[in-house]
């Protein structure tokens, strides 16, 4: 099992925000459309800061969701806005953000109350997300802006997922590859398992990031 670190959380990552691409018809019907009363500063593609994760292709992402921000309330961050709009670079897509705040950071009292009051459903369309698809995901540690305008000393993970690989077929039923992958002639070499389970996987270890990435057995050739 190959790992690698991606990035440190802690207070001074403030924000953990995991943005989406998927075609427009895609968008879960909870999430609503990006309102005027949106930071000017939320802009779709990252435009500063530094690379901490190459994209890497057919990434699982379920695992550093449950890190961080898992369904008993115990972790350091909390879902406090999601929204989507369409991208203009990809024609027929939409881009759609969620984003985690670090709970030293989190003021209730600011959170919009029609954001509140669909929260749980908002978390729930985010896990199919992670969990239905995989997706090629690339990383970058950018700075946090204050309200007014201003670089802080904090900083922001952006996480932007594209390549939608889906892990159920239209049927519902997981897609399933075989284990130790095909041989010269193209046959099956051990077990079929979940396609989920081969894929590489952002996971939270302590307090880090971390890219695992399966050890492929090699093939012997006839």
């Amino acid at each position: 099992m190959g790992v690698r670190m991606v990035a440190t959380l802690g207070p001074s990552v403030r924000l953990v925000v995991l943005q989406f691409l998927v075609p427009e018809h895609l968008v879960p019907a909870v999430v609503p459309p990006k309102g005027l009363d949106k930071s000017p500063s939320a802009t779709l593609l990252p435009s500063s800061g530094v690379e901490v994760l190459k994209s890497h292709s057919g990434v699982y992402l379920l695992h550093l969701f449950d890190g961080i921000c898992p369904g008993d309330g115990q972790g350091s961050y909390e879902l406090v806005d999601a929204w989507f709009t369409p991208a203009p670079r990809h024609f027929g897509k939409s881009a759609i953000r969620y984003v985690l705040c670090h709970k030293e950071h989190v003021k209730p009292d600011e959170l919009f109350p029609g954001f509140v009051a669909k929260r749980d459903e908002l978390i729930d369309s985010l896990v199919n997300l992670a969990d239905d698809n995989l997706w090629a995901v690339q990383g970058h540690l950018n700075p946090y802006f204050d309200k007014d305008g201003r670089p802080s000393n904090h900083k922001v993970l952006m996480l932007g997922c594209a390549g939608r690989m889906p892990t159920i077929d239209s049927a519902g039923n997981t897609i399933k590859v075989y284990r130790d992958g095909r041989d010269v002639d193209n046959r099956g070499l051990g077990p079929k398992v979940p396609m989920r389970d081969k894929a590489p996987q952002l996971n939270v270890a302590g307090n880090e990031i971390v890219l695992t990435t399966p050890v492929q057995k090699e093939v012997p050739v006839a």
